[in-house]
C-alpha cells in the first residue's frame, strides 16, 4: 500500500468517493508544496523522475485532448444557439 495512513481500512481504499477525495487532497497539497501543476501531477504518481515524467506526459496529453473536445463542443453549441434565436 503506497499511502498506508491515508485510509482507515482496505474498504476505504476501494470506496470511490473516499479515494477520490484523498486523491484530490493529495494533488492540492503537492501543488501548494511545489507551486506547479505539472510538478504536482508528476509527484502524484511517483517521486522517481523517470516514472513521474512519463505519467505527467500522459496526463497532460489526455487533458489537452479533452480541452480541445470541450472547445469544439462549446463552438458548436454557440453556433447552434445563435441560429436558434432567429
Amino acid at each position: 500500500m503506497y499511502h498506508p495512513h491515508a485510509f482507515k481500512g482496505l474498504h476505504n481504499a476501494f470506496d470511490i468517493y473516499y479515494n477520490l477525495s484523498y486523491g484530490a487532497q493529495l494533488l492540492v497539497a503537492l501543488h501548494q508544496r511545489c507551486k506547479s501543476w505539472e510538478k504536482a501531477v508528476s509527484l502524484y504518481h511517483s517521486f522517481r523522475p523517470h516514472l513521474a515524467q512519463t505519467y505527467q506526459k500522459k496526463v497532460f496529453a489526455i487533458w489537452d485532448g479533452e480541452k480541445k473536445k470541450s472547445l469544439v463542443f462549446k463552438k458548436a453549441h454557440y453556433k447552434k444557439s445563435i441560429y436558434n434565436k432567429q
